[in-house]
């Protein structure tokens, strides 16, 4: 693979994720976060097998493209819905959290990518993501609302003591 290839490659995956980030809360208003959610897991995991799969540049690239707009999807509509869950009073420290993890989980995954960045090794680079992005769609059907906006659980309501500590 020639340098500009590489390039193109690195360039497809970011092109991707802004591009899609700047629309991705339009998509959450008019097909709900959760499905959206749902959806790019699938097609996380197709772009990843694509990626892994393919023995061509342009199949690569259409793969890591295909990431890229996932993952820019991700970025916002998790942020967009652990903001609306979050309680008031730890709302800042769960955007925080977030952010911290999306950063650990980079520096992760260059740990693990880094002894895997040989000729043909690197495909399991890509398998693994598949397999997460299969462990992530199970993780998108939960529920919309937590159990501290149910209105029983509300400052007045009746089992307000029964509730999880706000």
């Amino acid at each position: 693979m020639s340098d500009n290839q590489s390039g193109f490659l690195t360039a497809s995956y970011t092109i991707g994720g802004f591009h899609s980030s700047v629309y991705a809360s339009k998509l959450a208003g008019s097909r709900g976060k959760q499905n959206n959610l749902l959806l790019s897991a699938i097609s996380i995991g197709i772009g990843s097998l694509l990626t892994s799969l393919s023995n061509f540049f342009t199949m690569i690239l259409i793969g890591r493209t295909i990431i890229g707009i996932d993952c820019g999807i991700n970025t916002v509509l998790v942020l967009i819905y652990l903001s609306e869950i979050s309680p008031s009073q730890i709302h800042g420290s769960v955007g925080v959290m977030n952010q911290l993890a999306i950063v650990f989980v980079i520096f992760g995954s260059q740990l693990v990518s880094a002894p895997l960045a040989k000729p043909f090794p690197w495909r399991w680079i890509f398998i693994i993501s598949s397999a997460f992005s299969t462990l992530f769609y199970p993780l998108s059907l939960s529920t919309s609302t937590p159990l501290f906006y149910w209105p029983p659980c509300s400052r007045n309501g009746l089992f307000f003591f029964f509730c999880p500590t706000l």
